[in-house]
């Protein structure tokens, strides 16, 4: 319960790349990078595109026992539980964009430590949509039972592509997103390698 009713917008945009670059003859090499190793996405990633390790089913566990990254995104912005009605499951080449979600909680902890902290008065600017400035999209990575399943060359494919379709979509809006803020994506319950990844 809040005690100012909530305004404003949010969209969800729900994107399809097809057009997947062929990796194994791609000579581009990435730009500038930095890496910082402390913080989190939610509260250190404002002006950035936030990653939400996502499950294809999204929202994960949240209606269950889950209470790892999605989940707790969910538990922070219940906006996000629209998306369960929205996206019936995510294809390969696929990713879902929410541009406006208002932050409500405060939390410590993560999985069976995770407790909530009190309100949080989301302060983050709006557009002229009266969205926040907050722009999450949601990527699926897949599940690992062993580390060299990881490394087959369909499976790495697939997952570039992925991530391509979660960052691509930006290139094609208005609203370029040119930081990302994100984890070490499919490496905790999805078993993935922190070091591939």
């Amino acid at each position: 319960v809040t005690s100012n009713m909530p305004g404003g917008t949010i969209t969800f945009q729900r994107c399809c790349v097809s057009d997947q670059p062929q990796w194994d003859k791609c000579q581009q090499s990435l730009g500038d990078l930095h890496v910082r190793v402390k913080g989190t996405i939610e509260d250190d990633g404002e002006g950035c595109l936030q990653v939400d390790f996502a499950n294809k089913f999204l929202g994960g566990g949240v209606l269950r026992w889950g209470c790892v990254q999605e989940e707790i995104r969910f538990l922070l912005c219940p906006e996000l539980f629209l998306t369960l009605l929205l996206v019936e499951e995510l294809g390969d080449n696929e990713c879902l964009v929410v541009t406006g979600a208002e932050r409500y909680s405060n939390y410590t902890g993560y999985s069976d430590t995770f407790r909530w902290a009190g309100n949080c008065n989301d302060s983050t600017l709006r557009d002229s949509w009266r969205r926040r400035h907050t722009t999450i999209v949601a990527i699926d990575a897949l599940v690992f039972h062993s580390r060299a399943a990881e490394f087959r060359p369909g499976v790495m494919r697939r997952e570039l592509g992925k991530a391509f379709s979660g960052f691509r979509w930006s290139s094609l809006s208005q609203t370029q997103q040119a930081t990302v803020a994100t984890g070490n994506w499919g490496c905790g319950a999805f078993g993935g390698e922190p070091r591939l990844k």
